[in-house]
């Protein structure tokens, strides 16, 4: 039979595990999701595969807005080139 620790209660050891199972997932999908982009160059993807794992948390958050920003200009040359 364990005792329960006096010093952490025990609600902040599950938010805790709540907040590494969110980064670990966060990672898992940002991994996933750069090793599936066909518009990235292999040496480019190895870097943010490495920056993901190496960086938990901005890693990730730093890949999804690089991500948004590379969408976000390819929609607006897309646009800029159907007006001439």
């Amino acid at each position: 039979m364990t005792v329960p620790n006096p010093i952490i209660p025990l609600w902040f050891d599950a938010v805790m595990w709540l907040t590494y199972a969110l980064a670990v997932g966060l990672a898992i999908v940002s991994i996933v999701i750069v090793a599936r982009a066909r518009y990235i160059e292999t040496i480019e993807r190895i870097i943010w595969i490495v920056a993901i794992v190496f960086v938990p948390v901005l890693g990730p958050i730093a890949w999804f807005v690089f991500q948004a920003f590379r969408r976000g200009s390819d929609l607006r040359s897309q646009s800029a080139g159907n007006r001439q």
